[in-house]
């Protein structure tokens, strides 16, 4: 997974996902949602009954739907702010399935029954993913830097003013990507959480079908249960 990076390495492995400006950029986000969503299909279309450990599977996907999403619409805004901090969350969404793999059991405290207590504490899980994927720290820890008060974000709001040669600041509370290459780590970020989701979300469920047969009777709660999956948004140029 990729980290900071320096300008030219950004735009060599963004181009190598097909990544070179804004428009690709959305396009191979949105071939990586939709690829995302396939992961779900044959498990979907095998297992209509519904226990509270399949809620929460379902849940766990809604969410990364919701936050690659999320994270393409910012990305058209210009907020590198709202994108970073909703990466970081698509990121955690990986980190619980990660954990959650080898305890199937555990998947009910996502589930409606779940308390304050089961609430996840974020350093197991981020371990957890990291002993899957060696570099899933170092992307955590970038994403946790520009979703917290740190210098990351710093000029975010600053520009040279255009065509003022005396190197002139100007100063917005409006924030922006502060270069061509932030936008397209931020796209390339996007891809790749899409695939550890998708591939974690592939593992848990695995995992899940296995301990089925050890679900407690009071957490089967419905059959024939419908399910849908959602189109990514199209990409509009700016006006």
């Amino acid at each position: 997974m990729t980290g900071r990076a320096s300008a030219g390495d950004t735009r060599a492995m963004a181009a190598k996902r097909g990544i070179v400006d804004a428009a690709t950029g959305h396009e191979m986000a949105s071939k990586a949602l939709r690829a995302f969503m396939r992961e779900a299909e044959p498990y979907l279309k095998a297992n209509t009954d519904m226990t509270l450990g399949h809620m929460a599977l379902m849940a766990l996907l809604t969410r990364g739907h919701a936050f690659h999403e999320a994270v393409m619409r910012e990305i058209k805004q210009d907020n590198p702010f709202s994108t970073f901090a909703l990466l970081r969350s698509y990121a955690e969404n990986a980190a619980v399935m990660a954990w959650l793999t080898s305890r199937p059991m555990e998947l009910i405290r996502l589930g409606p029954l779940a308390t304050e207590r089961d609430r996840f504490k974020i350093g197991p899980l981020v371990a957890a993913a990291t002993n899957e994927l060696p570099g899933f720290r170092k992307v955590y820890e970038y994403l946790s830097g520009y979703s917290h008060p740190s210098h990351l974000g710093l000029l975010a709001s600053y520009a040279v003013a255009p065509n003022d040669e005396s190197g002139r600041f100007r100063w917005q509370s409006r924030p922006r990507f502060r270069s061509d290459e932030e936008l397209l780590q931020a796209y390339l970020l996007l891809v790749e959480l899409a695939e550890v989701n998708g591939t974690f979300w592939g593992n848990l469920t695995d995992a899940y079908i296995a301990y089925l047969p050890n679900v407690p009777e009071e957490d089967r709660i419905a059959t024939q249960t419908d399910f849908g999956v959602g189109e990514p948004p199209p990409f509009e140029e700016d006006e």
